[in-house]
């Protein structure tokens, strides 16, 4: 979209951009945010029920280690917006792709390491499980001084698990898929801790990874 104001928010740049639609550092008073815009035409109405279902997991969560939501709405062009904090330094993985020096400090892992449980922890006492934890769905906003703030973002694959406790569909990035998740078993929140395996066995792995869900998709008449 050229649009610079949507709803009262002022576009200052894009920050991100998926299968269907874009994000934007937005502006609205003196308060900065993150503005996710939706194509809601070229979405099937699988992925707008999932949107809804984002924004709806996204309004219960209220922790300092999950990134805030602010607001949702939709226009007459047919798109969805959905209004987000903002994180000023972007995500996990884009740190991590710049080689800043102070990703390989063992403080900075701990602090990282923390505060992510500790957002998992409460995601999950809410009944959610992510099912696509990974660098790039870990946001970082700066605080006073040195100090940063983890935030987990993207709930978009998010969902609230039943009485059971177990959820049953095959998602997620491919290298960071559990196991017992890519053999179509049923899974739970424990399938959140496969992304904290080694980083070097799972980029050596990530073709076995993306063979073994193609069969998967095969065998299991998943699409």
């Amino acid at each position: 979209s050229c649009r610079s104001t949507i709803n009262g928010y002022r576009k200052i740049k894009q920050i991100g951009e998926g299968a269907f639609g874009k994000t934007y550092h937005v502006t609205k008073g003196e308060q900065d945010y993150a503005l996710k815009m939706l194509k809601s035409f070229q979405m099937t109405e699988a992925v707008v029920i999932a949107t809804m279902k984002e924004i709806t997991i996204l309004r219960s969560l209220k922790h300092g280690n999950v990134v805030s939501y602010v607001d949702s709405f939709r226009d007459g062009l047919n798109k969805v917006y959905i209004v987000m904090e903002y994180c000023d330094m972007g995500n996990l993985g884009m740190l991590i792709d710049s080689r800043d020096p102070s990703v390989a400090d063992e403080r900075f892992i701990v602090d990282v390491m923390t505060q992510l449980c500790c957002g998992l922890a409460y995601i999950h006492s809410m009944k959610v499980v992510h099912r696509d934890i990974k660098p790039t769905n870990i946001f970082i906003r700066r605080r006073e001084g040195t100090k940063i703030s983890i935030k987990i973002g993207d709930f978009g694959l998010s969902k609230v698990l039943q009485s059971s406790g177990y959820a049953n569909t095959i998602c997620g990035t491919p290298s960071y898929i559990s196991p017992e998740c890519l053999q179509g078993l049923p899974y739970n929140y424990q399938r959140e801790l496969w992304v904290w395996c080694d980083d070097q066995t799972q980029s050596k792995s990530n073709k076995k990874w993306r063979t073994q869900l193609d069969w998967i998709k095969r065998n299991y008449n998943y699409e």
